[in-house]
């Protein structure tokens, strides 16, 4: 007996264009606390003795500031000429 879904077919999960009804509720109470954690941010990055934590403080910071830097990778293609791709990981 053959298992599994057949091509194209969908099993299963939350039906497409449903919201998932935690993430507003989880993102509300986590926002309360936002400037509370900023401000233990900057602490970290101002006054910790540990370079590591610091470190660390000061790259969440920017990345809340600014978003996460883009990565640009230089692959070859089978003419072994290079084209440049672009993948982005920060936040809008």
């Amino acid at each position: 007996m053959a298992r599994g879904s057949k091509p194209g077919e969908r099993r299963g999960g939350r039906a497409a264009g449903v919201p998932n009804s935690s993430t507003p509720d989880i993102k509300a109470l986590a926002r309360k606390y936002g400037d509370t954690c900023i401000t233990e941010l900057v602490n970290i990055a101002k006054l910790s003795k540990n370079e590591g934590n610091r470190l660390a403080a000061i790259d969440q910071l920017l990345n809340r500031a600014y978003g996460k830097p883009s990565q640009q990778v230089d692959h070859g293609n089978a003419d072994d000429k290079p084209f440049r791709f672009t993948l982005d990981l920060g936040r809008d």
